[in-house]
């Protein structure tokens, strides 16, 4: 005898469900709908993966069209004629020997009357210790001293040790006597002290003529110039093309 199922086991329409309908109808449902999200997920993974891909590709384009480059090389005779002609502009920006003596000569007159009673040392900075000086250039001299409470000074206590070192030159130069060049330890003329954002101290070296710029504490700007002098150490070339951009800047009134 057919047994007949209850009445909640029948669908509309009045046709029955089956074992599987009635049991799994809604779990089979939910992994379908499972399946679908992991399957949206493979998709961006292999979507992240092709970008990856490439990126890959493009980085190994890049990296090949580089080793192109430095591959390619000039026509012997070219190459000479190049070389000549950037030695030919570096013997008129560089700095003469005696020029390069006269700064070294300032630098240790100028430790020799600062330094004397004090805390503090004189160092150089710029182009005269970075290996990208031009010919002509003046030179920029800083005072450094180990307390941390001197890289914390305002303006006006700048201003104020600029003062003192003023006054340490025109003391010093009482001593000398006039029109003299050849006394052992040279004196510094023309004091002008600008109140810039950065206070500065303007001198002239007498018996080299050579002009000097004196600021306090700026030693982030000597550890700069001890950087780019083993860059300019490296290799010449890298010095010429240190002195070839200064020069053009200077050329449209860019550089300071």
């Amino acid at each position: 005898e057919a047994k007949v199922p209850p009445a909640e086991n029948w669908r509309e329409g009045g046709q029955p469900l089956n074992d599987e309908e009635d049991s799994g109808g809604d779990q089979d449902s939910d992994l379908d709908q499972i399946e679908i999200v992991l399957d949206e997920d493979d998709d961006e993974d292999d979507d992240e993966d092709a970008g990856n891909h490439e990126d890959n590709l493009e980085m190994l384009d890049d990296d090949r069209a580089l080793t192109r480059i430095t591959q390619i090389s000039l026509p012997s005779t070219h190459r000479k004629s190049w070389e000549a002609h950037v030695e030919g502009l570096q013997s008129q920006w560089k700095p003469l020997q005696k020029e390069v003596q006269s700064r070294a000569r300032v630098l240790r007159d100028a430790k020799e009357i600062l330094e004397r009673g004090r805390t503090y040392f004189i160092h150089a900075f710029g182009s005269h210790s970075n290996g990208f000086d031009l010919r002509g250039s003046d030179l920029d001299l800083t005072t450094i001293t180990a307390s941390e409470k001197s890289g914390k000074m305002n303006k006006k206590e700048k201003i104020k040790c600029l003062r003192n070192l003023e006054k340490s030159l025109r003391f010093h130069r009482k001593k000398v006597p006039k029109n003299s060049k050849n006394t052992k330890t040279g004196s510094f003329i023309r004091y002008q002290l600008i109140r810039a954002r950065v206070p500065v101290l303007k001198a002239l070296h007498l018996p080299t003529n050579t002009e000097v710029d004196i600021v306090v504490h700026n030693r982030v700007a000597v550890l700069n110039s001890q950087l780019l002098e083993t860059y300019a150490s490296l290799d010449q070339r890298i010095q010429h093309l240190g002195r070839l951009v200064k020069v053009w800047a200077k050329s449209v009134q860019i550089g300071s």
